[in-house]
């Protein structure tokens, strides 16, 4: 199966008595979500925004923290070039 490149809502799930959820069995596939994979959960204003798995953390927050520098590296230059 294809990678997910964009956002997309694969449907719902429903916290159960454990308080576990089911992911629906098409996006365990297409992701390749295995029986014991550990999940972040990432949570903004008290909303769920995302899972991600916990052994590719390390390279998605690095990922964001390079897009980070290299956003304050062009405001600096625009600060320079305004003469602010």
């Amino acid at each position: 199966m294809e990678n997910v490149k964009h956002p997309e809502i694969f449907g719902t799930v429903t916290i159960g008595e454990r308080g576990q959820i089911v992911i629906p069995s098409h996006l365990r596939e297409k992701l390749h979500l295995m029986k014991g994979d550990k999940l972040v959960i990432f949570c903004h204003l008290n909303q769920i925004i995302g899972l991600i798995r916990s052994n590719e953390m390390y390279e998605f927050l690095n990922r964001i923290t390079n897009r980070m520098v290299k956003n304050v590296e062009k405001f600096k230059e625009a600060i320079k070039k305004q003469g602010i």
